[in-house]
């Protein structure tokens, strides 16, 4: 799965996807028992990461304005602590390879992925 965080933009995806189709069969990723998500960040790529999935903790709500009508809020938590997440790989330019099983994220397939890639 590749995606992007910015409004359907996939130039660069566009313009890195034979970088990371590479890096995938160089290191063998492609299994029958996961799916790689793929991000990429908005600007300047400056490598690829395989990633924890961030767990998001979003708060989303509604607020009454003077006008009588209710707005949406949206307060994005901050994901800076887990410096391995594929949200914080995206924001500081780095494509995110993460691998989702049923259970979404598994520690173990990231583990296995990471030594065929280190060797």
């Amino acid at each position: 799965a590749f995606s992007v965080n910015h409004h359907g933009d996939l130039h660069e995806v566009e313009k890195h996807f034979d970088e990371v189709w590479e890096y995938i069969n160089k290191y063998k990723l492609i299994s029958n028992e996961y799916i790689l998500n793929i991000n990429f960040p908005r600007d300047e790529v400056k490598g690829i990461a395989i990633s924890n999935l961030y767990y998001r903790k979003d708060q989303n709500y509604f607020t009454k304005c003077e006008e009588g009508y209710y707005a949406y809020r949206h307060m994005q938590t901050d994901f800076s602590d887990d410096k391995e997440s594929d949200c914080y790989h995206v924001e500081h330019g780095i494509i995110s390879i993460c691998p989702l099983s049923r259970t979404y994220f598994n520690n173990e397939i990231k583990e296995e992925l990471l030594k065929k890639i280190k060797g």
